[in-house]
C-alpha cells in the first residue's frame, strides 16, 4: 500500500503515527461499532449482490440528502460511517449466492 494511503504520509518514518493515521483509527472504530449494531439488529446472513447494492444505495441516498440539506457535518459523517459499514459487512459475510470472496481479492493487503 502506498504510504500516502497507509496513514503514514509522505516523508513519515514507517510505522510512525500521524494525525491521518489517528483519524483513520478513530473512524474505523466508529465503523466497527456501527457494524456490530447492524449485526445485532439484522443478523450476519450474507447478502446477494442485489441486496448489497440496494442497501448501499439507500445509505448513499441518505448521505446525499444530508449534503443537499446542508446539514451539519456530524449528520453527513454519521451517514458516511454507515456507508462504509455496509461495504465492510459485504466483504466480511461474503455473497449469499456466490459464497465467500476469493482470497485473491485480498492479495497484497497488509496485516
Amino acid at each position: 500500500m502506498p504510504r500516502e494511503l497507509s496513514g503514514e504520509g509522505p516523508g513519515a518514518p514507517v510505522g510512525e503515527a500521524t494525525p491521518a493515521s489517528a483519524a483513520r483509527t478513530a473512524f474505523l472504530s466508529l465503523v466497527e461499532a456501527e457494524l456490530d449494531r447492524a449485526y445485532a439488529k439484522h443478523g450476519r446472513d450474507p447478502w446477494g449482490r442485489h441486496e448489497f447494492f440496494a442497501i448501499l444505495k439507500e445509505e448513499l441516498d441518505e448521505a446525499w440528502d444530508e449534503i443537499r440539506a446542508d446539514s451539519p457535518s456530524e449528520a453527513l459523517f454519521a451517514e458516511v460511517v454507515q456507508v462504509v459499514a455496509v461495504c465492510l459487512r459485504y466483504v466480511e459475510t461474503g455473497d449469499r449466492y456466490r459464497g465467500g470472496h476469493p482470497d485473491s481479492l485480498f492479495a497484497g493487503a497488509s496485516t
